[in-house]
């Protein structure tokens, strides 16, 4: 075979080289936590698409702790870290199990300009302990980039179940009767 040739298979190759990945296992997120996840390598795609998972489960609260029946997480994206005009059609969806297998929980963001239209949070709610999940952003680099990444802080917090508040209600309200009565 020719260097010709040779050349020409790459430049096919290339051609049609689908689009490239790359996973993260963040591992067992804490509740409460904020985590920073990242990607500042997009250039080296320049004219590709791309795919990153974030994988991770939710840890259940430590024994004593206030338990709580569901968690949110919010993705906050870090602005100045977006390189708007070398990111195109981005997506963020949320996946119990993996992306490839699992079921989608919840796409919150899509946007061909990620300059005009860059959101402050993005709130998946009602998530489960001890299930694996799957954050998976994706998009396209533009040709000639020679910078592009995104960055954000991906936050869990405890949703409160409904019995815990009234408690709390209530403990407030006799906390106040006693202190009405002692200044009577």
């Amino acid at each position: 075979m020719s260097a010709k040739h040779l050349l020409l298979a790459a430049g096919l190759v290339a051609a049609i080289q689908p689009a490239l990945a790359g996973t993260a296992n963040l591992g067992a997120l804490s509740v409460p936590s904020t985590t920073t996840i990242a990607d500042s390598t997009l250039a080296s795609l320049s004219g590709s698409t791309f795919t990153d998972d974030f994988i991770f489960s939710l840890a259940d609260p430590a024994s004593g702790a206030a338990v709580a029946s569901t968690y949110d997480l919010v993705f906050s994206p870090t602005a100045n870290t977006f390189t708007s005009q070398q990111l195109g059609n981005f997506a963020i969806a949320l996946y119990q199990g993996t992306s490839s297998t699992g079921t989608l929980v919840g796409s919150t963001w899509q946007t061909s300009n990620v300059a005009s239209n860059l959101p402050s949070n993005l709130t998946f709610a009602d998530l489960a302990a001890n299930t694996t999940y799957d954050l998976q952003i994706t998009g396209s680099v533009a040709a000639q980039s020679t910078a592009a990444g995104f960055a954000g802080a991906l936050s869990v917090a405890a949703i409160p179940e409904p019995g815990t508040s009234s408690l709390m209600l209530s403990g407030l309200l006799a906390v106040t009767a006693v202190a009405r009565r002692r200044r009577a």
